[in-house]
């Protein structure tokens, strides 16, 4: 078996491509060095002229592809003209360091992103943008961690409108396929790394897709799970008959897995050379044909044809622990005990206060007295109404805060103009004390229950804004692609994708603005006296009844927490259960 080697190393001026052929040829075999310079098709808009004189159809056509990215200061040549025929069914592996441009072209592949010049054909239709027909695969899963395993195969069946019953039943034989089986109701939080790329796969695969596109999926993953991992995705494509474009740096890899290895080298990203691999299939790393074979690759490489021997890509994603616990720890009855304990010693403390005489008794009640207060208030039911009114203010005022809030967080989080324009203002307007719409909200609409319904509403509405936009700021990108490549598109997108990845933002300012809001409102309620939690602070101070105002106040604080434990509680607990968080 004989192989090619390329010598060359700067093939290319600045401005023009040279159509010299810079090699030198050691042995003629399986491998076939491109020129660097690749020739432009006779008619690059014509599908039928790639696929002259070919026996097997063409499931990808790329012609004169290239992409430059402009800068301040220049124009970067990120990948020179590209000529490249994939046949249908055939496994085909991009080799080359990061900044070469492989990870690039296969975007352009996907639609995800476009070419600077040049037209890529996917199965017969020109690409101009993304497709369920090829789906590319991330070395993130980009998996949904609002989901579980089965729920996020289903995704993209969802988009398509693909019945449920249908829906559950393809994904269930995915994740058998893909040796997921059991593990249909766990969060992506829950999995090992290559558990990960399994359920990637299989969400790839419900698409139905003709392509499979997979940038580095396994660049992550320790080399036994790795290993494992090129087994079953050889035995996923030989089951699937799918088209794949698999994007390494990692030589064994490219040979265990492909058909054909294409070579790129960097600076700027070209083709250098392509390698016909015809070793039997299944193979394995520790075989020693392919051991010579990814040898002789290697060979290339240092001979100065790729510069850049970075082992990962600058943009790739932080590891993420292999393992997880996939159930929280029952730790509620400690918890329980210990604010138990805690408030017993704090009632001790206050009643040890009262003892000592550190105050007078006018001015400072003592817990008895608080509590039969307490119990006097509920019995006549003035405290009850209190509560109700004072909480259904809240409740009326929160939801048209948790409504605008939402709707301007998404704004100023997805829009620049707005971002840079009303979203300054909102910062501003954040840091101005909430107590202070009181005194507006009096000489706009008197003592009235509008002047309570706006307190809440500025109270609250700030900070909901100010934590969806965070939120949305911070989604990571590869959720956005994931979803588009699997029709998520405008509002459905908005509702399925951004605000569940924004949700732990989310949670966080939708806490700080209803405290905001409920200070605001017991403020409010102290001017406009009336059957209220604000009001009975106010005549109870009239009326010198310290234990009474005592009383009002551990019941304002009982209703802070009844709220934090009850809404807000279950909807931390979301967070740590679907997102890992905090775990």
């Amino acid at each position: 078996m004989g192989k090619q080697m390329v010598t060359d190393v700067n093939p290319y001026s600045n401005e023009q491509y040279s159509e010299r052929l810079y090699r030198s040829a050691v042995r003629i075999a399986r491998v076939r060095l491109l020129p660097l310079k690749p020739s432009l098709l006779e008619d690059q808009n014509s599908l039928e002229a790639v696929q002259k004189n070919q026996d097997t159809p063409i499931a990808v056509s790329v012609q004169a592809v290239s992409k430059t990215f402009a800068t301040s200061r220049k124009t970067i040549n990120a990948l020179l003209p590209i000529d490249l025929e994939i046949a249908t069914g055939e496994f085909v592996c991009f080799l080359g360091p990061s900044g070469c441009g492989k990870s690039t072209l296969l975007s352009i592949i996907a639609g995800l992103e476009e070419a600077s010049d040049g037209t890529v054909w996917g199965n017969g239709q020109e690409v101009k943008g993304p497709s369920t027909d090829s789906i590319l695969l991330f070395q993130e899963a980009a998996l949904f961690p609002w989901l579980d395993v089965r729920h996020n195969v289903e995704f993209g069946l969802q988009q398509l409108g693909i019945p449920k019953q249908q829906r559950k039943e393809i994904a269930q034989k995915l994740l058998e396929l893909v040796h997921l089986n059991g593990f249909e109701r766990s969060y992506i939080h829950q999995l090992s790394g290559g558990m990960r790329q399994r359920a990637a796969i299989a969400r790839a695969l419900a698409m139905d897709p003709q392509i499979l596109l997979m940038d580095e999926p396994f660049g992550a993953l320790d080399a036994l799970t790795r290993d494992r991992l090129h087994t079953e995705l050889e035995d996923i494509w030989s089951k699937t008959g799918k088209t794949i474009l698999f994007v390494t740096h990692n030589v064994r890899e490219a040979v265990a897995l492909g058909d054909r290895v294409i070579v790129f080298a960097p600076r700027p990203g070209r083709i250098v050379a392509e390698f016909k691999i015809d070793l039997p299939r299944p193979r394995h790393l520790e075989d020693h044909a392919l051991i010579d074979t990814a040898a002789e690759i290697l060979h290339v490489l240092k001979a100065g044809i790729l510069e850049s021997e970075q082992d990962e890509k600058t943009a790739s994603s932080p590891n993420v622990s292999e393992v997880k616990n996939l159930y929280i720890n029952n730790r509620w009855v400690p918890t329980v005990l210990c604010q138990a304990s805690f408030y017993i010693l704090l009632l001790l403390v206050w009643e040890g206060l009262v003892l000592w005489g550190v105050w007078p008794s006018y001015l400072f009640a003592g817990p008895l007295d608080v509590g039969q207060s307490f119990l006097d208030g509920f019995h006549s039911g003035v405290f009850f109404q209190a509560v109700l009114t004072s909480v259904g203010r809240l409740a009326a005022g929160y939801g048209i805060s948790l409504l605008l809030g939402i709707m301007l967080g998404l704004l100023t989080g997805l829009n620049r103009f707005a971002k840079e324009t009303l979203g300054s203002l909102v910062l501003g307007l954040q840091a101005l004390p909430s107590v202070c719409w009181v005194p507006l909200a009096l000489l706009w609409f008197g003592l009235s229950e509008n002047t309570m319904l706006f307190v809440i509403v500025m109270g609250a509405l700030f900070s909901i804004i100010v934590g969806v936009e965070a939120g949305v700021k911070n989604i990571l990108p590869v959720y956005l692609k994931a979803a588009g490549n699997m029709g998520a598109r405008g509002l459905n997108l908005a509702l399925r994708v951004v605000l569940p990845a924004a949700f732990p933002s989310i949670v966080t300012g939708l806490k700080q603005g209803w405290a905001f809001a409920w200070r605001s409102l017991m403020a409010a309620e102290i001017i406009y006296v009336t059957t209220s939690l604000g009001g009975l602070l106010e005549t109870s101070s009239n009326a010198n009844n310290i234990a009474q105002l005592f009383a009002v106040m551990v019941m304002i604080i009982m209703v802070g927490v009844l709220i934090e434990t009850l809404v807000f509680g279950p909807l931390e607990r979301v967070v740590r259960t679907h997102w890992g968080f905090g775990q």
